[in-house]
């Protein structure tokens, strides 16, 4: 069944339920609708608005909250949650891919994660967004242009708050805090090589051109 018959038939169903039972309990409740594209579809895309909390089961072991591999993803303020790896990953599709966060919260061991074999022209969008995480908010180690304006970001215990290893970042009237109190670089070609910074940049093995302003 389509995503819009399948929240058509909710609301009908509720309003039935509330029309029917007046006197019912009713507790504020978020749906997620789950959808996919056809193999011949080459840029799907997912919005997610409202002011709701997704978050996996205690006993998930997926380690991402949302993958994107391509096409476009846009989250309003929804507030992103749990012990999973990171709250969005983005990693090495045959198409770019495109994040859009509008005041979006996200709490999580790790914030937003572009790997570093991605080099295709993603484009990540972050607008008063706030990232409270364990280790890194933002590790940008694939090409693409982030442009950041406003919100707050910091990386509580590890790693640097944002590190950029690869493509352009802009960084606009935002707040970025590492609150880890010992300084360290370690070489690596797979994952972060600073902690107790706030803004890292460290150019990856794959010796993409990084601008950071």
């Amino acid at each position: 069944m389509r995503t819009l018959p399948s929240t058509l038939r909710l609301v009908a169903y509720l309003y039935n339920e509330l029309k029917a039972h007046p006197e019912m309990e009713f507790f504020p409740r978020t749906f997620i609708f789950g959808a996919k594209a056809a193999a011949g579809y080459k840029n799907a895309k997912l919005t997610i608005t409202g002011a709701g909390t997704i978050q996996l089961p205690a006993e998930d072991s997926t380690n991402d909250l949302i993958a994107v591999e391509g096409g476009t993803v846009e989250v309003g303020e929804a507030t992103l949650q749990g012990r999973s790896y990171y709250g969005i990953s983005v990693y090495t599709p045959d198409d770019a891919s495109t994040v859009i966060l509008n005041g979006t919260t996200i709490k999580s061991d790790y914030g937003v994660f572009l790997n570093g074999g991605n080099d295709k022209a993603n484009v990540f969008t972050l607008n008063d967004v706030t990232i409270d995480t364990k280790g890194g908010c933002l590790y940008l180690a694939g090409e693409g242009t982030t442009t950041i304006r406003g919100g707050s970001f910091t990386a509580n215990t590890e790693d640097a708050a944002i590190e950029v290893r690869a493509g352009t970042l802009s960084l606009l009237n935002a707040e970025v805090t590492c609150k880890t109190s010992k300084y360290s670089v370690t070489s690596n070609g797979n994952g972060s090589t600073t902690h107790g910074a706030a803004l890292a940049v460290v150019p990856h093995t794959t010796y993409n051109p990084v601008n950071v302003t």
